[in-house]
């Protein structure tokens, strides 16, 4: 009778590893314990309340050599995860309902180029999945040379019983404003023209409006507990002045934010934080452990296009490694409801991110 429970439980486990996608040899080496993948993305889950199972996998091919080096696990009871197949490295994911990857298909080619940068191969163009937009040959090469550094910075032992518990940097008086301020902030105002590193900061002021000093934003510019889009264009005026709207970097806004919170008698000053992956990483966690969020811009290497900039107010991370190893923020991505919880509780990997911003 134990010969045969153990040819069952073998033959189950043989069924779960077959059900997914086959890689190259070096990728496959991630799919021999089953068990480790869903471990890693629940130890890697900012949600205590549910316990995640795999329900589907899609492939997602890498800029670097072609090859489908990605998994996206979809998840029940809802979200999703994607790891980097040769080590079970976490990535990013979403762990609360309507996420808009639930519209992916798996007969269709997608390529991963780092958090929120998927895109479709139609055999001739690669085509954002969020834009629309087709790559250029130059952006695709950034997002390789991104891969690169990540892969470089991964943790290949993902020992996930070091990892520290869900929320475990929020101070306590923050862990539940902030869950519950960000992922569920649905007013911010729009980025029309690649404004999210000024959306970001909107964002992150209006959380000091609301929860540290009521001088941050004026009635106005309130919409609920965020902040409406005329205050996104009031801090465009003071960055761009002149200058047309458009991408850049947390640290060329400083002049214009700080212009602001002159304007208006605010003492505190928005400081930027560049150039060494480790210490931004670190100078992340620091803030949080303190109770305060901040902006970051992840993107396809450390100043590159095809960038994007973000609230990060949670982490988790392994304690016996770097947090630039293995941490994994969460995120309030100012996407539009159009992609649901995806914009607001995004979690990605540490080490997509080359910048921060934070108010002192």
């Amino acid at each position: 009778m134990r010969i045969l429970k153990r040819a069952i439980s073998l033959f189950l486990v043989l069924i779960f590893v077959l059900s997914f996608p086959l890689y190259n040899s070096a990728a496959a080496l991630a799919f021999t314990d089953p068990t480790q993948i869903t471990d890693i993305i629940n130890r890697y889950s900012f949600d205590e309340d549910n316990e995640y199972t795999i329900v589907d996998s899609i492939p997602m091919r890498s800029f670097v050599d072609d090859s489908e080096q990605y998994t996206l696990y979809l998840l029940a009871p809802y979200g999703y995860a994607i790891l980097y197949n040769e080590t079970n490295g976490f990535m990013e994911g979403c762990y609360s309902e309507n996420t808009f990857v639930e519209q992916m298909e798996d007969q269709t080619t997608y390529y991963y180029g780092g958090p929120g940068n998927y895109y479709t191969y139609n055999g001739e163009h690669y085509c954002s999945l969020i834009s629309g937009d087709v790559l250029e040959s130059t952006a695709i090469q950034s997002l390789a040379n991104a891969e690169e550094i990540v892969r470089a910075n991964e943790d290949a032992t993902q020992d996930t019983t070091a990892i520290s518990p869900r929320g475990l940097i929020y101070n306590d008086r923050e862990v539940v404003v902030a869950e519950s301020y960000f992922s569920n902030l649905v007013k911010y105002g729009e980025n029309v023209d690649g404004t999210c590193t000024v959306l970001a900061i909107a964002i992150l002021l209006g959380y000091y409006d609301e929860f540290v000093d009521d001088d941050y934003v004026l009635d106005r510019y309130r919409d609920g507990n965020g902040t409406n889009e005329d205050f996104h264009q009031t801090l465009i005026n003071f960055v761009y002045e002149d200058d047309a709207p458009g991408g850049l970097y947390i640290r060329d806004a400083l002049d214009g934010i700080n212009w602001y919170l002159d304007f208006y008698d605010i003492s505190s000053r928005l400081y930027a934080l560049y150039g060494s992956p480790g210490r931004v990483a670190n100078k992340i966690v620091s803030m949080l452990e303190s109770g305060y969020p901040v902006v970051a811009s992840m993107g396809t290497g450390y100043g590159g296009p095809y960038n994007h900039t973000a609230v990060v107010y949670g982490a988790i991370y392994n304690t016996t490694t770097s947090v630039l190893a293995s941490g994994v923020y969460q995120v309030h991505m100012g996407w539009g409801e159009e992609y649901g919880a995806s914009g607001r509780s995004f979690s990605a990997r540490a080490t997509w991110f080359y910048e921060c911003g934070y108010i002192q």
